[in-house]
């Protein structure tokens, strides 16, 4: 990650207990669609053609174009392009929300107040959606802590694993395990 570069994590609020959510759901849809098209990984957008089920068809959407922009991300991540990285974690939420169907209006509206903010490149949820949190990439200090409705860490990658380097805790209405 380039020095100007901050990972912030925030709670949404909204709790998920996957085992109630559709995420099982998820996994047997994209199941489907590998069974028709081959591993979601290797394929490409032209396979989806061969997915008669619109349903099926925007799940393997979702991550043959997810694979699709971790790659170009970590290329752009190289090339010290933030701009780009930022957009297409947006492009990441826009899909996990219309084709993927995981986001929640309390998820959305936090990646928008996010994204609004100056010096933020870009947010998307993280996990597995359905509540929980979302990561955000701005420039230090982009993103007020103290101003977040919940709480929130400033994150850094070290030898493969994820620090938090600093957080701030307000209290979150509670429901369950995010």
């Amino acid at each position: 990650m380039p020095a100007e570069t901050e990972v912030v994590v925030v709670d949404s609020g909204h709790r998920r207990a996957l085992r109630d959510s559709g995420y099982a759901t998820r996994v047997a849809e994209c199941e489907a669609a590998a069974a028709v098209i081959g591993p979601l990984g290797l394929a490409g957008a032209a396979d989806l053609t061969a997915l008669r089920d619109p349903l099926l068809r925007r799940r393997a959407r979702h991550v043959i174009t997810e694979c699709e922009r971790v790659r170009r991300c970590a290329a752009a991540f190289a090339a010290g392009d933030l701009g780009q990285a930022g957009a297409l974690m947006t492009e990441s939420h826009r899909s996990l929300a219309d084709d993927f169907d995981v986001s929640t209006p309390e998820v959305d509206a936090l990646v928008a107040h996010l994204e609004s903010l100056g010096g933020v490149f870009g947010a998307r949820m993280t996990g597995a959606g359905f509540g929980g949190c979302v990561v955000a990439l701005g420039r230090p200090g982009a993103v007020d802590l103290g101003r977040l409705p919940g709480r929130g860490w400033r994150v850094e990658a070290t030898d493969g694993t994820v620090a938090a380097r600093s957080a701030h805790h307000r209290s979150v209405p509670t429901g369950g395990p995010v």
